[in-house]
């Protein structure tokens, strides 16, 4: 392998592991204030923003969020994660 590649692997393990604490902080948070069931839900956000409607859709809708909020939430996020994707290549692309 070579070692750009071990790098970046490198990376994704400790971001995971980063997200991980976060999340067990956040529950942890939550239980000392009296939330007694936490359910975490992943939205996977792909290239440029593109969003997997059958990993998103379903879970927003087990929230009972009917049709329109989980559209109007999708396309909020959708377009954050073009801003930052954007905003990444532009800063890229000064240095």
């Amino acid at each position: 392998m070579s070692s750009n590649f071990v790098k970046t692997l490198g990376l994704i393990l400790n971001s995971k592991k980063q997200m991980y604490s976060t999340a067990c902080v956040l529950i942890a948070n939550l239980n000392r204030q009296g939330y007694r069931e936490v359910k975490l839900h992943v939205i996977l956000v792909g290239a440029m923003g593109a969003i997997c409607k059958d990993y998103t859709d379903k879970p927003l809708a087990d929230l009972n969020l009917d049709y329109h909020k989980i559209k109007r939430l999708t396309h909020k996020l959708n377009e954050r994660s073009i801003r930052h994707a954007s905003a990444l290549i532009k800063t890229r692309y000064a240095l």
